[in-house]
């Protein structure tokens, strides 16, 4: 149980801790 609590909270800690790269847009013509 404890395991599976652990991977639970890594795995949430981890997509915040995730940071988003913004990448410019491209206009299409």
């Amino acid at each position: 149980m404890s395991s599976l609590l652990d991977k639970a909270k890594k795995t949430k800690r981890k997509k915040t801790k995730r940071k988003r790269k913004k990448r410019r847009k491209t206009r299409r013509r």
